[in-house]
């Protein structure tokens, strides 16, 4: 404030303003948020509630001297009953012209305005109307005549959703810019209807001609046919060369898709996933404003067209689960290709040299695709004379589920230097090849339910998380996993088959909470949870983080999805769970000289929404490096300031004991 006094000082009336409204806020009060009873959005979405409703809406204009309403209001809003009803509900005023049914209908709605988040207020003069927008919050079924459009001569917007009308339209104006009409009711557009000016038309789940409305729409940008199962053909689209969005997933029976489609210079988007028939896509294509294109689930289709030109936007290809047998060597003009998706793509025999020297290319998705001619592809790489003066830029690498072997992640390895994800669960190797220490910059990596390994070498120190989940690991290969804590691993994240915790950790206990007091500064430590034989759990693993008494909500540091069963081991830095909460942190480790602090770890069912679950042991090892010893204790401390929560009976109590 004393800033904007120095800058606003001779406009002294606005310092005044600002600084008595400052004040007001002052003494207002404010909600209080416990998270251990609701979340934080039902909050946000009661104050947003209350405050909405301080708000005065604009009321509409009903002239001078209108009196006798009240009680004809009065009548209809108990028609309409919307003070106890979530329904959506129509009512209907009726009566010769002129005895004031639309002040009636203002009235009422300047009555009731206030009562909701959005609302409007359409008059009988149609041709003002410039917008319409019909979504209901469940299908309806509408009986009318076709006729309600034809004095809507200025009508540019008309979506129409979730709704089923008795017949088709007899007349739509050529005014439209955007027409979206789910389920449009003909296959066939009104005679006469030539928007010379639309620019947007989404006809999903239609039965109309693609041809013949590309005739009268030649300047359109958004064209969305999605789920038309009608649709056997896309014609001839070189008429609509300002198309930059077009949509066509879902259509089950699109057979072709026409060259020209290819071609389209402003095209920056392209999906025809889920069509399930799709057998001829495109020849050829230069699209050089596309940025992404999807052929996710596309069956039939075996062949990706040549591409004729550079393409530096595009960033990403989905072909997940579609039958494409293999990819062109001009697939090296994508030079902005960051990522490639080949999930279930178990027709795809070779992956072109080129591709491995794409510049930007980072990501590579392979889950279920178990060609043995793919893991040709990588060896015939490594072998080259190309990857002996190069190398590939792929960062992350999921190959799930692939039939890898022992020889195959020597080959990957080799060919990917650079790689920093790497997923291979679910394979057949029954160890990590020892030049997997030369991958300086792996962090991450997944081994989970690979069921014959039992081996992992020397990481090396780049890897952060090791999640490694019914694998029958060797004594000695657990040992080096231990051993990674000991080297104090910034970010360590651990999951492995284990029955105990090493005594050589700092604090050892059983049950699923670990406790400590700490003062100056949040120490840095690893936490380690074990689960015992018959402790079955599934969901996701979290840890509740409490300073003094009171509750810090951490995030889980494995993610939301992961099964956790008997005779397995969570390790992981504490750091990781902490790096939103720091600040809240901070703030209660001034309060008091030293601070008591406890660290419960839980497993929440993934479908209840509910604690099912706690470890059967826990432990923490403190990292040497970054805390002083003499600021960390696990024990009671001498002294105590007269202002702290807790007596000494209390701690124990809290500890167990």
């Amino acid at each position: 404030m004393a800033a904007h006094e120095d800058r606003f000082k001779e406009e002294t009336e606005k310092v005044f303003k600002w600084r008595s409204a400052l004040s007001q806020v002052a003494k207002l009060k404010g909600w209080e948020w416990h998270p251990e009873t609701r979340y934080e959005y039902e909050l946000i979405h009661e104050i947003v509630k209350a405050v909405a409703t301080k708000f005065h809406r604009e009321h509409l204009y009903m002239g001078e001297h209108v009196i006798g309403h009240q009680a004809c209001i009065a009548e209809v809003k108990s028609l309409l009953e919307f003070e106890c009803s979530n329904t959506c509900c129509m009512l209907g005023i009726h009566g010769t012209g002129g005895i004031g049914k639309t002040t009636l209908a203002k009235s009422l709605y300047n009555s009731i305005i206030d009562a909701f988040e959005c609302a409007a207020f359409l008059e009988s003069g149609s041709s003002n109307i410039e917008g319409i927008m019909l979504d209901p919050p469940e299908e309806e079924e509408i009986e009318w005549s076709g006729t309600a459009f034809k004095k809507m001569k200025n009508l540019r917007i008309l979506i129409i959703r979730k709704t089923q009308f008795s017949v088709a339209p007899k007349y739509l104006p050529n005014s439209l810019k955007l027409l979206e009409w789910t389920h449009y009711p003909s296959q066939s557009l009104p005679e006469g209807f030539s928007p010379r000016n639309i620019v947007v038309l989404n006809l999903r789940h239609s039965c109309l001609p693609l041809e013949k409305t590309l005739q009268i729409c030649k300047h359109l940008t958004y064209l969305n046919f999605s789920s038309c199962k009608f649709l056997t053909h896309v014609p001839d689209m070189s008429g609509v060369a300002c198309l930059r969005e077009l949509k066509l997933n879902g259509c089950d029976n699109l057979i072709k898709i026409h060259e020209s489609v290819g071609f389209l210079k402003q095209l920056v988007a392209l999906d025809a996933s889920n069509c399930q028939g799709l057998i001829s896509f495109l020849p050829k294509m230069w699209l050089p404003s596309l940025t992404s294109l999807s052929l996710k689930n596309c069956q039939r289709l075996e062949h990706f067209p040549e591409i004729v030109g550079e393409m530096k936007n595009i960033w990403f290809l989905d072909f997940e689960g579609s039958g494409i047998k293999a990819l062109p060597q001009s697939i090296s003009n994508l030079i902005g290709l960051e990522g490639l998706g080949l999930n279930r793509c178990r027709n795809l025999r070779d992956i072109p040299f080129s591709f491995f020297m794409l510049p930007n290319i980072t990501d590579l998705y392979l889950v279920e695709t178990k060609s043995c001619q793919i893991r040709d592809s990588f060896r015939n790489f490594q072998s080259s004379d190309l990857a002996a003066t190069s190398s590939s830029n792929l960062r992350k690498l999921s190959f799930r589920r692939g039939g890898l072997s022992d020889e195959d992640l020597h080959v990957i390895l080799k060919c990917f230097p650079k790689l920093e994800c790497l997923y291979i669960e679910e394979n057949d190797f029954v160890s990590l090849p020892a030049c997997i220490k030369e991958s300086v910059n792996l962090r991450i990596l997944y081994l989970n339910r690979c069921k014959k390994l039992q081996e992992i070498p020397e990481l090396p120190s780049s890897v952060e998380a090791v999640y490694a989940q019914d694998c029958p690991l060797i004594s000695d290969t657990t040992s080096m996993l231990w051993t990674q804590i000991i080297t104090e691993v910034h970010g360590l994240q651990v999951v492995m088959c284990a029955t105990e915790i090493p005594d050589w950790f700092d604090y050892r206990c059983k049950g699923n909470v670990v406790s400590f007091w700490s003062r100056q500064k949040f120490p840095v430590f690893a936490v380690a949870f074990a689960f015992k034989k018959g402790q079955n759990a599934y969901g996701f693993f979290q840890a509740d983080l409490y300073v003094n008494g009171y509750y810090i909500q951490c995030l889980s540091p494995l993610g939301k999805s992961i099964t956790i069963t008997w005779d397995h081991v969570i390790v992981y830095d504490v750091r990781s769970l902490l790096r939103e909460k720091e600040v809240v942190i901070h703030d209660k480790f001034v309060e008091h000289d030293w601070n008591f602090v406890e660290l419960k770890g839980v497993m929440w069912d993934g479908v209840y929404d509910s604690k099912c679950s706690w470890p059967g042991e826990c432990g923490a090892y403190v990292y040497r490096q970054e805390t002083n010893m003499d600021d960390f204790g696990f024990h009671y401390p001498n002294h105590l300031d007269s202002t702290f929560p807790f007596s000494r009976a209390s701690f124990e109590w809290r500890r167990g004991g």
